[in-house]
Order: C-alpha cells, then sequence, then structure tokens
C-alpha cells in the first residue's frame, strides 16, 4: 500500500519501484494500492519500465490492513485459481535484488507465510537503533521448531494464497501496528499456518530520523496494542526474542532427547543472563515516578 502526502513519500514510493524493476525474478504483476493518497503518484509510477504494474485508487484512506486487503481480493481475482505467490513491502521500503527469487524458492518448498530481515537503509543514529533491536522483524520464541516466527512484519512479507485460503487483514487497524501480528496469529490458530523466516529475502527500509520520528512510530504502536489484547487475549510476547540483524537461529530442526537437553540448558543459561542482567540494574530512586514500559 501507498499513502504519500509529500513529495518525499513519492520519492520513496519510485525508489521502491525501481528496486522492484531490478528484481532476478520479475515479478508477474506489481500491484499499487493508493490508499487515498494526497499527493500525485505519476511521478513514482514512471519508475516502473514496462505494463507490468497496476495502480489502484481508493477513494478515502482505509489504512494499511484494509489497503492490503484490498489488493489480495484482486489478486485472487487475477490468479483464477493459478497458485500465486503475494509478496507484500511498504512504499517506504526497497527491496534487495533477490528479494521476490528468494521468496517464491521459499514459497516453492513450504507454502504459508514467510517474512525476511529488514534493515534500515542508512546507518542514521534511528536506523542503527532499529537494526540493534529489530523492531521491523518479528520474533521467535524456543517453544517453536527452527525457522517458525510469533509473527512477521508486511514490510517484508509474502503469502501462498491457496494456503491463507480467503483471510485478509483485519481492517480495524485503521493505523499501521499490529495487523499483521493479528494475520500471523489468527493464521496459527485457526488455520494451523505458521510464519516462517527466510533469512536471504533482504529488505531495506526507510526510517523517520531523530527522536521524533522514533517517537511517533512507538505512539501509533501504542494505540494498536489495545486491539491486539482485546481481539486475542490468549497472544503474548512473553519468552519470545527479537530477530537482530546478523540472526541465526539457534533452534534444532530436528531434535532428539539428547538434543532438548542442549536446548533447555541453553534456555537456562539464557534465562540466568537476563535475570543477572535485571540485578545489575540500578533501582529507581525514591522520588522516581513508578509504573512500568512494555516494548514490544
Amino acid at each position: 500500500p501507498a499513502f504519500a502526502r509529500t513529495a518525499q513519500d513519492v520519492a520513496e514510493l519510485r525508489a521502491t519501484l525501481a528496486a522492484l524493476a531490478q528484481q532476478t525474478r520479475e515479478p508477474d504483476v506489481v500491484l499499487v494500492v493508493d490508499d487515498g493518497s494526497l499527493a500525485d503518484l505519476e511521478a513514482a509510477t514512471e519508475a516502473w519500465p514496462n505494463d507490468g504494474l497496476a495502480l489502484v485508487r481508493l477513494h478515502q484512506n482505509v489504512g494499511p490492513a484494509g489497503a492490503r486487503s484490498v489488493g489480495l481480493r484482486l489478486l485472487r481475482k487475477w490468479a483464477r485459481g493459478r497458485e500465486v505467490v503475494v509478496c507484500l513491502t511498504d512504499s517506504d521500503a526497497a527491496p534487495d535484488v533477490h528479494w521476490v527469487e528468494e521468496m517464491w524458492e521459499a514459497q516453492r518448498g513450504r507454502p504459508g507465510i514467510l517474512s525476511g530481515p529488514t534493515l534500515s537503509v542508512d546507518q542514521s543514529a534511528t536506523g542503527r537503533f532499529h537494526d540493534h533491536f529489530g523492531n521491523l522483524n518479528g520474533r521467535w520464541s524456543w517453544e517453536d521448531p527452527k525457522d517458525v516466527l510469533l509473527y512477521g512484519c508486511t514490510c517484508n512479507f509474502s503469502v501462498n494464497l491457496n494456503s491463507v485460503g480467503k483471510e485478509e487483514f483485519d481492517p480495524i487497524f485503521s493505523r499501521p501496528g499490529f495487523e499483521d501480528i493479528e494475520f500471523c496469529w489468527r493464521l496459527r490458530v485457526e488455520k494451523n499456518v505458521f510464519t516462517r523466516y527466510c533469512e536471504k529475502a533482504l529488505m531495506y527500509h526507510q526510517y523517520d530520523h531523530g527522536p521524533v520520528g522514533l517517537y511517533r512510530q512507538f505512539w501509533k504502536y501504542g494505540h494498536t496494542e489495545p486491539i491486539m489484547a482485546w481481539m486475542h487475549p490468549d497472544f503474548s510476547f512473553q519468552g519470545s526474542r527479537p530477530v537482530t540483524k546478523g540472526f541465526k537461529d539457534p533452534r534444532d530442526p530436528e531434535a532428539g532427547d539428547f538434543d532438548n537437553i542442549k536446548r533447555s540448558a541453553v534456555q537456562g543459561i539464557d534465562g540466568m543472563f537476563r535475570f543477572f542482567s535485571d540485578q545489575a540494574k540500578p533501582s529507581p530512586s525514591p522520588s522516581s515516578p513508578s509504573g512500568s514500559t512494555t516494548a514490544g
């Protein structure tokens, strides 16, 4: 989806389309859902070199969840029953040249939902912050098999339409944030479709710079997380860990008894490390305000 208000937004979409035009496996079709943009997108769509681009403009802004669902519906009509892998990204992200190819090959092997690593497009302080904490890379848990994620992020995401059926992103999420988490969790619980990690499907994201941009991003998450909690009270980040830059999955794909013992030992060491790290933190002074902050 795209929602452009400024010339900079249009330039970022143009960079996204230019990167898609350089893929080692050319997409069969590129669909841009214009989510009621205030700016003209023509300067961006000119970056696409042939007739394989479709631009659909919504009359009003419905948010990224609704816009992505419109795209899925249109692609189901276009597919006419064929097996189709839909690769989703955002208008402020640019894929690596092998992105489509890696997603396609991984979906052929294990169709379903895939999410790859998203890195900052530059080395700004904000970009390094997101790379360090893996804010757009999903999370993993020791309780899941190797390569399985708790969820993936839709800036670097693919779905096999046959695997997910008619499922869509819930438009109740009118702002960015948690619509992808809700989709992944719902498919896991109701359809037994898991989100898997595609290590070689790289995406580069343009983040807003400075503390104001960082605040705005987490402000959006703070306003959508309660919706997720209301819809899925069984969902929790408890025990999960972030997928950070250079992530190598430590879980064994076919753990036997001895492997399970080793995994339990690693989990125990990991828990001890976090415990002693917490103990090393200074206690708040009596004058400090009480409360807690949780980052998902």
